[in-house]
């Protein structure tokens, strides 16, 4: 699977819809994430995979379809475990999204679920969606997951600059400096 460089991640980052930018570098999704790590007591490292993974599916880059069984092999759980824990990326981080996803990920079909409230019914829908294992066609245009040493949260926090502190200099001396009699 080719790896994506740190310019391909940044103009796949700028096509997105604004709500899924700012999801993707919110304070509030990273706490989310880190209170189901927490739930789930996954290591601080399991927790970035989980943290990664759900940062590819906002992107665009894995496909919803695929996010639990990712979730269980990157995460070196069970099923079960994983799909309870997509349940609640779902509710708590997806669901304020949802529009966007549909969109980034080519999914037509709206449901009641991102409008409002979920009835148990479409809980359940949502998840056997999510939970599918196809392979996805290029129709869908979605590009392939990536997988690399490199996050896109890693990569964007590499593009940070530091200055350099800056040394003043008094032409007279130090102002503040009383003068020795």
């Amino acid at each position: 699977m080719p790896k994506l460089t740190p310019q391909q991640l940044r103009e796949i980052y700028l096509k997105l819809p604004k709500d899924l930018q700012d999801a993707i570098f919110s304070v509030d999704s990273a706490e989310r994430i880190q209170s189901i790590g927490k739930k789930y007591n996954l290591a601080i490292d399991k927790t970035g995979e989980l943290a990664d993974e759900t940062g590819l599916v906002m992107l665009g880059l894995t496909h919803p379809n695929n996010f639990i069984s990712n979730l269980a092999q990157r995460l070196k759980i069970d099923k079960e475990s994983a799909r309870k824990i997509g349940e609640e990326i779902n509710n708590q981080i997806f669901a304020e999204i949802r529009e966007s996803l549909k969109k980034v990920h080519g999914m037509s079909e709206v449901s009641k679920a991102a409008e409002g409230e979920t009835r148990p019914e479409e809980r359940e829908e949502i998840l056997k969606e999510i939970e599918k294992e196809e392979p996805i066609s290029s129709a869908g245009k979605v590009p392939e997951i990536i997988k690399g040493t490199t996050s896109p949260f890693e990569a964007k926090t590499k593009e940070i600059v530091r200055m350099p502190p800056v040394e003043k200099r008094y032409p007279d001396g130090d102002p503040y400096r009383e003068p020795i009699e």
